[in-house]
């Protein structure tokens, strides 16, 4: 992996180019947001919201990734393993549930403790 010298550090959001649910997004930014730390997102053409979520950690300068496809969110981190996500939730779960992955994105790059996530 490469990462441009240009890049900013960023927590990278990939969301399946279909992705109609703007208020789950924004939820999560929310979250990300709350917590200080900056974030981008990139609508991509996939629909493994896991291998979307490594891929955008892969990718991110803060190690931290989270996809998002119209029935799951993942949030990864690049030292897991591609299959291994950290959280993996439904997009159907509660708002506060999906607030708490963008939270817990942020927390990571802190190093905080994670908010909990109710099951």
């Amino acid at each position: 992996m490469l990462l441009s010298e240009e890049s900013k550090p960023t927590i990278r959001i990939h969301v399946e180019e279909s992705f109609g649910g703007k208020n789950i997004l924004n939820q999560i930014c929310f979250g990300i947001e709350e917590e200080g730390i900056p974030y981008e997102i990139i609508a991509v053409d996939d629909s493994n919201h896991i291998a979307m979520a490594y891929e955008a950690c892969q990718h991110s300068r803060l190690g931290v990734g989270i996809g998002i496809t119209e029935g799951h969110i993942a949030l990864h981190y690049e030292k897991l393993q591609a299959e291994s996500p950290l959280f993996n939730i439904s997009t159907h779960d509660e708002m506060g549930k999906i607030r708490s992955i963008g939270t817990n994105g942020a927390r990571l790059v802190k190093r905080m403790p994670f908010r909990t996530i109710q099951e």
